[in-house]
């Protein structure tokens, strides 16, 4: 009898080792899974911000362009307002001018 409870006991001890080994490969399998899952959602989310960061560069170009004409414009109008300037400065104009008028 001790031989066959050896075999029994070591059939026992290999049923339980072949469990350990399924449930250990099980749990890797569902740990890639969801690592993969998780990566695939990381990776959609990475192209959407790269989008919108793309869409945000080209905003920002926009706004820069539009800023330098602004800027053009604005030192136009400066130089067209001190010439105005100027041409006030340079009149000789009193009321007893108009007077003789």
């Amino acid at each position: 009898m001790d031989i066959q409870d050896n075999k029994f006991n070591y059939k026992i001890i290999l049923a339980a080792l072949v469990a350990v080994i399924i449930g250990i490969l099980i749990a890797f399998y569902y740990s890639y899974a969801q690592s993969r899952t998780q990566i695939n959602y990381l990776e959609d989310e990475k192209g959407l911000l790269v989008k919108d960061l793309t869409l945000m560069k080209t905003e920002v170009d926009r706004l820069s362009a539009l800023n330098e004409v602004n800027e053009i414009e604005l030192q136009d109008s400066r130089y067209r307002d001190q010439q105005l300037l100027d041409s006030v400065g340079r009149l000789n104009f009193t009321v007893a001018k108009l007077k003789e008028y």
